[in-house]
């Protein structure tokens, strides 16, 4: 069986119930792996006016991190902390990256504002810009299980059987090993993207028949059933419990349905996939999904869908001439 081989996690606090319950979150995932838990709380001074509100908010995110890595040594956690000075996000990503962390832990609302939703500022940016799972976690509600714990019985992973889905499949098998779960594999075809192609006035899509409109139906659907055969035999290959579903529908909508259906404790979504030029970015499937869900999503990268991005401006610059 596999487990998840996160060293090192990073948990950033800002004070508010939503980041307490990330450290819960955090608490609980290093306790199962073993990492070692890295809270960090960034003191923004472009947003303060004054000398001694930055000195303020330095004593106070100070007792926040002390106070975190109190919470996770008393947990059998190891654990260290640091406070940073920036632009949020990019301090927070740039740690990771100096300290080769596998992933983040984080809410998605804080102190700015009342309850605002950082999402568009902070966790979103973290989100886009990780080249490592992020688990976002949302509200105070917290994590299945309560404080530290993290009882994880049920895993959704939507998928659409894509070499960039891969990674995201991968994470949530040992995710589901790591903690003992069932997942739940779903994907969807999605039909908002057929409606919008298809009209009366054409008799189809881009002008194809009715009998050319049903076999691309059935083919996504052959394509989204074999996506899900094959997460299933990896995770039961894994001694993980596993079913499966395909459905029709908005992707987003259907996802947190399912999700609902189900109680799952959690999401585990790619940032890429099939959609438009073989991917779905960010700011669509995956970021719907994070908005909106009531539950912790763990959004992992793709690598597969970087190398591509990779490979295609490596392509252009030799089309247009190498400097050979």
């Amino acid at each position: 069986m596999s487990t998840l081989a996160f060293d090192d996690v990073v948990v950033p606090m800002d004070g508010s119930d939503c980041a307490e319950a990330a450290l819960d979150a955090a608490v609980g995932l290093a306790d199962r792996t073993g990492a070692r838990l890295h809270v960090v709380s960034v003191v923004n001074p472009y947003v303060l006016s004054k000398t001694t509100e930055l000195e303020d908010e330095r004593h106070e995110a100070r007792a926040t991190v002390d106070g975190g890595v109190a919470h996770a040594e008393d947990a059998g956690v190891d654990a260290a902390g640091e406070v940073l000075k920036g632009v949020p996000h990019e301090e927070i990503t740039d740690y990771v990256d100096e300290h080769g962390a596998d992933a983040v832990v984080m809410g998605t609302h804080g102190r700015s504002g009342v309850k605002r939703v950082l999402l568009g500022s902070t966790a979103e940016n973290v989100v886009r810009s990780s080249t490592v799972p992020v688990f976002t976690v949302h509200g105070e509600e917290g994590v299945p299980g309560g404080a530290g714990r993290g009882n994880y019985e049920r895993v959704l992973l939507p998928t659409d059987g894509s070499d960039a889905a891969e990674p995201a499949e991968d994470v949530a098998v040992s995710f589901a090993s790591t903690f003992d779960a069932a997942l739940d594999v779903l994907s969807v075809v999605d039909s908002a993207s057929l409606a919008t192609s298809t009209t009366p006035d054409v008799g189809g899509i881009g002008g194809l028949g009715e009998s050319t409109v049903t076999a691309v139906e059935d083919h996504l659907e052959a394509l989204a059933e074999r996506a899900v055969d094959t997460a299933r035999e990896k995770a039961e290959a894994d001694g993980v419990d596993a079913d499966g579903d395909v459905v029709v529908g908005r992707p987003h909508e259907r996802i947190l349905e399912r999700a609902e259906e189900t109680e799952a404790d959690v999401i585990v979504i790619g940032t890429h996939g099939r959609g438009g030029i073989e991917r779905f970015v960010l700011g669509s499937v995956a970021e719907k999904v994070v908005r909106l869900a009531e539950r912790p999503v763990l959004v992992v990268p793709s690598v597969a869908a970087e190398a591509d991005a990779d490979a295609t401006d490596a392509d252009a610059t030799d089309a247009d001439g190498d400097e050979s």
